[in-house]
């Protein structure tokens, strides 16, 4: 799944988490997903909406942006978790 097929969180978790039944696959799956954003390149002179999916992951790799901000905003719509494990 890239995240330039994207444009918000929602649609992102869906993708992620689409037929996944518990909530505990469902959080493999993103932070599966997380840890191989940092692998690869993104595209930092693109014009980046916000908050968007796009513009957090490119945050979060160039470390101005915390992968738990990031698991955070998946999980929010993808299991409705929207505590911030510390």
């Amino acid at each position: 799944i890239q995240v330039e097929d994207y444009q918000t969180f929602e649609a992102l978790s869906r993708a992620l988490t689409e037929g996944l039944q518990t909530d505990v696959q469902k959080v493999r799956a993103i932070f599966t997903w997380i840890g191989l954003q940092g692998s690869k390149k993104h595209n930092s002179k693109a014009q980046l909406e916000p908050m968007s999916p796009q513009h957090v992951v490119l945050l979060v790799t160039q470390r101005k942006a915390s992968y738990n901000l990031l698991f955070v905003m998946l999980c929010r719509y993808g299991i409705k978790i929207t505590y911030i494990i510390m």
